[in-house]
């Protein structure tokens, strides 16, 4: 399986590696750490052919420009082990940049995942999951009650993350920017 991704601009990068360092060092978590960078998913799939589907990514991004993400607060995906996240709004330029992409990737795999489709898709920057607990909450807000997460971010890439075959871990597969558009 392969997930489709935005990694955050510098600033936002570093913020969110030191919440997930405070969190591996106050609380043990690692899990998060399988993704060693943060991330927007826009969407998981099984590609019928890597290499078609990076051509298309290509052309994609060739045709696509750099918009901005706003996020807002923190949020849950309740659970035996809750996942915490930062929730990304959907404005239409982020609505129109998923879509095409789903519609698109859709013909181009096997299987795309449920939570992908644009209904249902909820864009978001994950801090601790997996390896979480009920009991962790409380102390993880309070954590979290030190930052402002009303955050601009400029998005400018698009990544193809793959499972690695020899860690639990997340790499990238290829990477592909949104050229900046020509001031005359």
């Amino acid at each position: 399986m392969l997930a489709l991704t935005s990694t955050l601009d510098s600033k936002h990068d570093d913020i969110v590696n030191k919440i997930i360092f405070d969190f591996e060092n106050e609380f043990g978590l690692k899990q998060i750490q399988a993704t060693p960078f943060p991330h927007i998913t826009y969407l998981t799939t099984e590609a019928f052919n890597l290499n078609l589907l990076k051509s298309y990514l290509e052309r994609f991004c060739f045709c696509s420009k750099p918009f901005h993400v706003y996020t807002t607060g923190i949020g849950v995906f309740p659970g035996e082990h809750p996942v915490i996240y930062i929730p990304v709004l959907r404005t239409q330029p982020l609505n129109k940049f998923h879509a095409q992409l789903f519609k698109d990737i859709s013909k181009l795999s096997i299987e795309v995942g449920q939570f992908s489709q644009p209904k249902l898709w909820l864009p978001h920057i994950s801090l601790a999951l997996h390896d979480t607990s009920l009991d962790m909450m409380t102390p993880m807000f309070k954590y979290l009650s030190r930052y402002n997460f009303d955050w601009d971010i400029k998005i400018d890439n698009l990544n193809i993350l793959k499972r690695s075959e020899i860690a639990p871990v997340f790499e990238k597969e290829a990477e592909y920017f949104l050229p900046q558009p020509i001031i005359s």
